[in-house]
């Protein structure tokens, strides 16, 4: 089974947003650069997504 914490909703609002942020600097790499890396999403994310 997963190791899940619960989360205060302002804590998980702003985790949301950080990595909404990211994405769309993801996007906007691809856009411009035509491509993105896994792994340097991964760092700037911190690993959040697991």
């Amino acid at each position: 089974m997963t190791n899940v914490q619960k989360v205060d909703k302002p804590d998980k609002q702003k985790a949301l947003n950080h990595l909404l942020v990211k994405l769309q600097e993801a996007e906007t790499s691809v856009i411009m650069e035509g491509t993105v890396s896994a792994d340097e999403l991964e760092k700037e994310l911190g690993r959040v997504i697991t």
